[in-house]
């Protein structure tokens, strides 16, 4: 009988990838890329609500503790007003404080403001605090005669940063109906709405 040469054990074949199956890799690789950069974008903009909520949280209790001081509070809708009402530079009708007075927002450098280097200076004339899309925040307090309601609007346009305010304010102060619809879904509120 014939014997047959021994045989090793067989070899490993190097088997390659299809171009199927790569373009297959390639596609799952990017599906998974563009869930986590969602996932990212989601969590950076949920932070910036965080902090424009605290920020609208430290504006109001600011506000709080100017009508303490003055009476009433600051009647503008203007933020450069405002700023300099914190920075105690002006009083409730929009009066210009002989000498500097008490300065309203106590840590000034948590924010962030349209001109930032003169943001701790005296010289901050015309300047405003803004939100995390750089954009400022609205105020909104005895804006004409028929103003009835007793306290002051307070919000951030939000991440699409569209100035609605006509949609907002009716002549009587009071939040309309469509102010949490539409293009001002993503507004911020301070205080909450009533």
């Amino acid at each position: 009988m014939p014997r047959f040469p021994a045989t090793s054990s067989p070899t490993p074949s190097h088997r390659a990838f299809t171009v199927t199956e790569l373009l297959l890799m390639l596609t799952v690789i990017m599906i998974l890329l563009g869930i986590s950069g969602n996932m990212i974008t989601g969590m950076a903009q949920q932070s910036k609500v965080m902090r424009a909520r605290s920020e609208l949280a430290a504006i109001s209790q600011a506000l709080t503790q100017y009508r303490m001081q003055y009476g009433d509070y600051i009647q503008t809708d203007k933020g450069t007003d405002l700023f300099e009402a914190f920075t105690g530079k002006m009083g409730p009708k929009r009066d210009k404080l002989t000498s500097v007075g008490r300065v309203f927002i106590g840590n000034l450098s948590r924010f962030t403001a349209r001109d930032q280097p003169s943001l701790l200076s005296n010289n901050s004339n015309a300047n405003e605090l803004v939100d995390p899309w750089g954009n400022p925040y609205r105020y909104l307090y005895k804006m004409n005669a028929d103003w009835a309601n007793p306290s002051f609007l307070l919000y951030s346009d939000g991440p699409d940063s569209e100035r609605q305010e006509q949609d907002i304010v009716t002549n009587k102060g009071y939040l309309r109906p469509e102010a949490t619809a539409g293009k001002n879904a993503d507004n911020i509120y301070e205080p909450a709405i009533q």
